[in-house]
């Protein structure tokens, strides 16, 4: 007998969960790194780590052959798939209502406690039985969690694609991120189920048909190829932050793993077709020694050959037996089926069946499974070896290759973004390598350089422009003072010119007046032709009538020009004096109301709004045709406001720049704006056809 290399034996099928186990492992360890999470993201580190108990645990039972890890994996089964119905009812988004997966979490738990029971029972009771109760229950939990979980994400799936939409068109070619990724997750969670179930039924329909080593292969490429679509699809589609790095190490982990994994299949399964051609030869030497006319010599049989027993009825009669201990009583059962491995013991108590016939006699050849395993170990530690190496390397040298080469230029480079974004546009990014991030980070740097030149420039126009403008409003700073010099210096020139008209114009015709009495009272006294006499008192008549005349013109000028009520009673008393002159010129009903007393204000003020309120007025005989005229005054101690009102024709004030584009300058408009501003106050002229005029006037105090 061979006796076992170590305590751990590897296998094709150790190499395949060893692979799984690895990708799972580092798929949790990045995922449990990244804090907070999300509730989807707390479900899928459940997940994966009860998967990677799963495989732990299947390693332990294929390699270690410790049986007493059956519950643990089959405990773990069902609660990964507890958390991935979890997962399903919030990735990519929360849409059902929380009481459903309430409902379905507890549901779960009776699964999981149910599970835990089993499991204690095959503890305290390792028999068949136990072992069969825990295995169809533990499948058939974690398959109806699957289905459900597939339901969830099939509903999530619909409601996040376009609406209006076939499931079965949503499930073949969804259009919105979200619903791909629901679509990718149910592969996935598909193929957990269709494995589920798969080993189910081979276990209880077809374990003797199809070998178990290609079962076992085709299982594994479906399991490998779930966890990677699960992995691949999370990664890409995570609520959680997950930086790019993770993201490369990760696929290229499982880039890496699945490489090694492949190789791990395909030579293995030439190594057991060449085991099974070295078998069949030995089965054939059985044979020659079976048919030999000098009879059946054991010590010519090779040495993997433990027994040979004859089956001519169901009680078996051994040729040979290399251990005298070895139970063979079941072997020519009618109901024993010749399957791989028989015996109960340790391994080296198993062998590997072959059933031979000769002569029409039918014989049972055992082969010594520790010499297999021997061979397989011998071969699958250098491929297990690479896989943990690689796995170390990847995690441990490749997050330091893609921190320095990707990691770091980048950050330098979202640094500099940042501070562009800030306003900080001196800043330049060095370059590392001339790979093509340094082409991008050479591309960022000319662009800051050419950005900063731009707001330079626009930095230079827009000084020139506050420059031009200082320049402009210091201009209407001197043309408003020299306005309000204009202002006064002409009601000073006013105040002259009617000082100058009553001392001199009218002291003349004052004169003028005297003499024209004196020579007609002259002329009457004396006794001439009374004809002429008539003539000539006539005559002096009328020019004592245009002197009247002209005097009164020449005090109306004097009182237009500067009022004597403005001066002495303020401008409410001055208002109301030129609108009873206006009144009885024009026939137009002019009302002035003013608070009483009314505040004097400032002189230039006074008279700046008089003459304003002169020029409405003015406007209004001419072009308003109005019957209505008032003028309201309010004197407070911050503003001087004054509002006029007619009942007229009012006008459309867009229209004025066509008006005055049609050489029909407003000029009394543009005189009243220009004197309120002199004072440092302003003009607003609202106007309605057919509903009148308003003109206001705001002067701060």
């Amino acid at each position: 007998m061979t006796p076992l290399p170590t305590w751990f034996i590897l296998t094709p099928l150790s190499l395949t969960s060893l692979a799984l186990l690895l990708l799972t492992a580092a798929f949790f360890i990045f995922i449990a790194q990244r804090r907070p999470y999300s509730a989807a993201g707390r479900w899928l580190l459940g997940h994966e780590a009860s998967l990677t108990l799963f495989l732990a645990a299947h390693l332990l039972i294929i390699s270690a052959f410790l049986p007493a890890w059956y519950p643990i994996m089959y405990l773990s089964f069902v609660t990964g798939m507890a958390c991935l119905l979890q997962f399903a009812f919030a990735f990519p988004l929360p849409l059902i209502k929380p009481t459903a997966a309430r409902w379905f979490g507890f549901a779960s738990g009776i699964s999981i406690a149910l599970e835990i029971f089993l499991a204690i029972q095959f503890w305290l009771a390792p028999h068949s039985a136990n072992a069969l109760a825990l295995r169809t229950t533990g499948v058939g939990l974690g398959l109806w969690q699957s289905f459900a979980a597939l339901f969830v994400l099939g509903y999530q799936m619909t409601r996040l694609d376009q609406p209006a939409r076939p499931v079965w068109l949503s499930l073949i070619a969804p259009r919105t991120p979200s619903a791909r990724a629901a679509r990718n997750m149910i592969l996935a969670t598909l193929a957990i189920a269709l494995l589920s179930s798969s080993s189910f039924v081979y276990r209880l329909w077809f374990q003797s048909v199809i070998p178990e080593y290609f079962f076992n292969i085709a299982w594994s490429i479906g399991l490998m190829l779930m966890l990677s679509l699960f992995a691949i699809t999370y990664l890409i589609n995570t609520p959680d932050p997950i930086s790019f790095q993770v993201k490369l190490i990760l696929g290229t982990l499982t880039a890496v793993l699945i490489s090694v994994w492949l190789l791990s299949l395909v030579y293995p399964f030439r190594l057991q077709v060449e085991y099974d051609l070295a078998l069949q030869a030995d089965v054939e030497t059985v044979q020659a020694e079976l048919a030999s006319p000098n009879g059946f010599r054991a010590d010519l049989l090779p040495a993997e050959v433990v027994f040979v027993v004859a089956c001519p009825s169901e009680q078996p009669e051994p040729l040979f037996l290399r251990r005298a201990d070895l139970d063979v009583s079941r072997l020519c059962r009618a109901d024993f089926l010749v399957g791989s491995l028989y015996g109960k013991g340790g391994l080296e108590t198993r062998q590997i069946l072959r059933r031979v016939t000769q002569d029409g006699r039918r014989f049972i050849v055992g082969f010594d499974y520790a010499s297999y395993l021997t061979t397989m170990n011998q071969f699958s530690l250098p491929i297990a070896l690479v896989m943990v190496g690689s796995a170390i390397i990847i995690m441990l040298l490749l997050p330091l290759v893609f921190y320095s080469n990707l990691v770091k230029p980048l950050g330098a480079l979202l640094n500099g973004l940042q501070q562009v974004n800030q306003g900080r546009l001196d800043v330049r990014v060095p370059i590392q390598s001339n790979d093509e991030i340094g082409l991008l980070i050479n591309s960022f740097n000319a662009m800051a350089a050419e950005l900063r030149g731009s707001v330079a420039s626009l930095e230079n126009q827009v000084a020139e422009s506050l420059r031009s403008e200082k320049a402009l409003r210091e201009q209407q700073e001197q043309l408003r003072a020299l306005s309000a010099q204009l202002s006064e210096v002409e009601e000073a020139e006013r105040g002259k010119l009617g000082r100058e008209l009553h001392d001199q114009a009218g002291q003349n015709l004052t004169a003028l007046s005297l003499t024209l009495k004196l020579v007609r009272t002259q002329l009457a006294s004396s006794a001439h032709d009374p004809a002429l006499l008539n003539q000539i008192d006539e005559r002096l008549e009328d020019a004592s009538d245009l002197v009247r005349e002209t005097t009164q013109r020449i005090r109306n000028v004097m009182e237009d020009l500067q009022p004597p009520a403005l001066d002495e009673f303020g401008l409410a008393a001055a208002l109301r004096w030129y609108a009873a002159k206006f009144t009885a010129r024009t026939n137009v009903l002019v009302e002035v109301t003013s608070p009483e007393p009314a505040p004097r204000r400032p002189p230039q003020v006074e008279i700046a709004l008089f003459h304003i309120a002169q020029e409405a007025l003015t406007n209004v005989a001419r072009h308003a045709q109005a019957t209505r005229v008032s003028i309201q005054l309010d004197l407070d101690a911050e503003n001087t406001r004054m509002i006029i009102r007619d009942n007229g024709l009012g006008f459309t004030p867009q229209l004025l720049p066509q008006l005055d584009s049609a050489n029909r300058p407003h000029w009394g408009l543009r005189i009243m704006a220009e004197r309120a501003e002199a004072i440092g106050g302003s003009c607003l002229i609202e106007s309605v056809p057919s509903q009148g005029t308003k003109v206001l006037v705001e002067v701060k105090a």
